[in-house]
Order: structure tokens, then sequence, then C-alpha cells
């Protein structure tokens, strides 16, 4: 009878041993869980140049944007807004997916380059969605407001990624108008070295990064481009670029798209058009399973 007893005890305690394993390796299923979502950093340019003339992104099938319209009308910076409106809609209700929002600009006198709008691990539901509206600022002076791309990932580093060993996957939201580092120069150049080697340009930053953080860290881009080519003149759109497909990147892409191209490779992430997300909910709802259901 005894041992009855001392059998029944074994095998009570036996069950709540294999309850308490279940919960802490898995509340849901009883295996080993996943690695949580790497939280996400949205870094929105908000320098002058974003005060430029944006593509019209009429979705597939609306007539094209009249004069005066909106859509028409909108700047790169009101076009990023709206961009991150409907990303944050969509990610509404995203179980174990955290956001965060800075806009990154210069401005003379201040030390940082970029200002937190939502802070890491931030939900992307309508709380979220209200500070967006009231918070990111599209309508501002663009004198001396210049855009330090490399200055931003570089003063990210010891604030953020450090203290996350670099886990986090990054989005880099711009026209690719860098102003302090010689693009051509910086593209070129060669190996990265460790955190005291001086700042040289966006794409050797985050290939320094890379290589700090490996696997841990990922980046992607979305370019938008401008309506006006840089001479000033009515420029053509960039079929390839904008195409339905968000995720085309060609070689030929001038200035920021081939930048933002680069630097999306070397993030080990991937370009989009922000264009052709706006033109496509389809393609913000893959953008926004790619960044909340990620794979290591």
């Amino acid at each position: 009878m005894q041992t009855d007893k001392y059998q029944s005890w074994q095998g009570f305690i036996g069950m709540i041993a294999a309850l308490v394993m279940g919960l802490i390796f898995c509340p849901s299923t009883g295996a080993f869980a996943q690695e949580p979502v790497k939280p996400v950093l949205i870094l929105a340019d908000v320098s002058g140049s974003m005060q430029d003339p944006a593509l019209p992104f009429e979705k597939e099938g609306e007539e094209e944007a009249e004069e005066g319209s909106p859509k028409k009308g909108y700047t790169k910076a009101q076009a990023v807004k709206e961009l991150l409106l409907r990303m944050s809609r969509r990610a509404a209700g995203s179980e174990g997916c955290g956001f965060g929002l800075y806009g990154m600009r210069y401005l003379a006198g201040y030390d940082e380059v970029y200002r937190p709008i939502l802070p890491l691990d931030s939900r992307f539901d309508l709380d979220a969605q209200e500070v967006i509206a009231d918070d990111f600022i599209t309508d501002y002076p663009v004198f001396n407001r210049r855009s330090a791309i490399g200055g931003a990932l570089r003063q990210l580093d010891p604030k953020e990624l450090e203290s996350l060993d670099g886990r986090m996957t990054i989005v880099l939201i711009s026209d690719g108008k860098e102003t302090f580092f010689d693009i051509e120069a910086d593209l070129n150049e060669g190996e990265p070295e460790g955190d005291d080697d001086p700042v040289k340009g966006p794409f050797t930053e985050i290939r320094r990064l890379k290589k700090k953080y490996s696997g841990n860290l990922t980046l992607h881009t979305v370019y938008f481009e401008d309506r006006l080519t840089e001479g000033g003149d009515p420029g053509s759109e960039i079929g390839t670029y904008i195409s339905d497909n968000p995720q085309v990147m060609e070689k030929n892409v001038p200035g920021g798209g081939q930048l933002l191209e680069r630097m999306a490779g070397a993030g080990g992430g991937k370009g989009f058009s922000g264009t052709a997300l706006l033109r496509s909910d389809a393609a913000i709802e893959a953008l926004m399973a790619l960044l909340c259901n990620q794979s290591e």
C-alpha cells in the first residue's frame, strides 16, 4: 500500500515537472520555443531633401492622381508618414512584434542626429498610430537640415545595439541623399575597421556593424525617389525600380537608390521601393510579415 502511495506521488511530481518544463520551453506547444522576434527599429529620414516632391502613389487600377490632389502633391516626408501609418495598421495585433520609430536628421547645434518618436519595443497599435499622426512632423524648414545616415548608424551602435548584442532589425527609410560623405568613395571603401575608426560613410558603416554583430543584425531599406531629376526637369519614373515587385533593385538606379540597395545587401536584408509599397496593400502586408515573422 505504501509502495502504491509512493508511486502515486512520484507520478504526480513528474506531471508537475513536465508541466513546468513545458511552460518554460514553449507555453503553447510543449516543444522548445522559438527565438523571440527581433525588435524592429524604423529609422525614417526627415532631412531637408525629404521636402522635395515624391512620386504619386495611386494604387493599381486607380486613375492617375490629378494636379493639386494630395497624392500628386505629397513631399517625400509626407509619403513616408503615409507609409508608416499604413504599416502600423497592417501590424496591429501582431503578437511579439516590437517596433521603435526614430526620425533621422542633422541639425546644427545638436549632437544627436536622430530623434526617438516611438521607443523601441512599442506596439504598432492605435496609440502608436496617434503618435505617428501627431509627432511625425513633415512640414519643417529645410535650411541646414542635412542627412547623416552614416552618423546615425554610428550613434545607434552604443546607444541601442550594444545592449542587445546587435540583435535588431533596422528599417532605413530614406532618399539616400547622404550629405556628409562622398558616396562614390564610400561604396569603393576597403574593409571597415573597428569602433575607433572614423565614420567614412553609410555603406562602410553598415558593413562595420554587420562585421561586429554578424547574423544578429539585419538592415532593410526603403527608397523614396524624387519626382524630379537632379537637373530640376520632370523625370521619368524608374519603371523597373517601382514595378509591382517592390524588391526589384536595378544596378543602374542612380544616387541614393544605388546606395540603399548596396546597404541592404551588406546588411543581410532586402531593398524596397516606398512608392511601390504605397501602391500595393499586399506589398505592405508582405513587408510586415517579413518583419514580424523573422527566421534566423
